[in-house]
Parts: structure tokens; C-alpha cells; sequence
């Protein structure tokens, strides 16, 4: 690999790490009533997402894994379709893959230079 490979893929690196602190900025920024995301990882090609979400009342963190993510854009819009999730909790599990089951949901742009 090249120097400017190397060199472009780094950049690429930073960009998407930098829209990934954006988005976890944006995440805890609406719910904060509730808790932090304090981790937040995101597998562009495996269209997987890794978070770790502290939330007030727990005692122990709770883990959220999204396999088989997938968005869209219409009209402008962007929009992600969960795939499967699994939690830490198996209550939480259950209720997000029901929620999330045949629902779209609409995403900021800054979303779609990190998924």
C-alpha cells in the first residue's frame, strides 16, 4: 500500500471518527433525561453497531448490538432499519426487536458519513 493510500485512509479514519463523536453528542444531547451513551462503535462494512448506554437507575451499564443495519435516503431524508438487536437485558432485547420490527427510523445527516 501506497504512502497516499495510507495517507487517504487515515483521513478517512479521522472523518469517521469524528462523526461518530458527533453523533454520540447528538444521541446523549436528547437523552439525557435518561443516561449516557458512553460508547459508541460502528462496523460500516459488517453494518454493525456496538453502543454502551449508562442510564440513570442502573447499576450496571447496559449493551446494545445492532447486526444487519441498513439505510436509506428518500426525499432528502435519511432513514436506518435495525436488524437484529440483542441487549444485555433480555427484556430490553425483546421489546426493541419488537419495536424496531418493519420500522424505519428517520436519522440526522451527520449520520450517513458514519453508517
Amino acid at each position: 500500500m501506497g504512502w497516499l493510500q495510507k495517507l487517504g485512509n487515515l483521513a478517512g479514519e479521522t472523518s469517521a471518527s469524528s462523526a461518530t463523536a458527533a453523533l454520540r453528542a447528538l444521541v446523549n444531547a436528547r437523552c439525557r433525561k435518561f443516561g449516557a451513551l458512553t460508547r459508541l462503535e460502528i462496523n460500516r462494512e459488517a453494518k454493525s453497531i456496538h453502543a454502551v448506554l449508562e442510564l440513570k437507575g442502573e447499576s450496571v451499564p447496559i449493551a446494545i448490538d445492532v447486526a444487519d443495519y441498513h439505510v436509506s435516503e428518500r426525499d432528502g431524508k435519511f432513514f436506518l432499519k435495525l436488524g437484529t438487536v440483542t441487549t444485555s437485558r433480555e427484556w430490553i432485547t425483546a421489546l426493541a426487536n419488537e419495536a424496531a420490527a418493519d420500522r424505519e427510523l428517520e436519522i440526522p445527516p451527520i449520520a450517513k458519513f458514519v453508517l
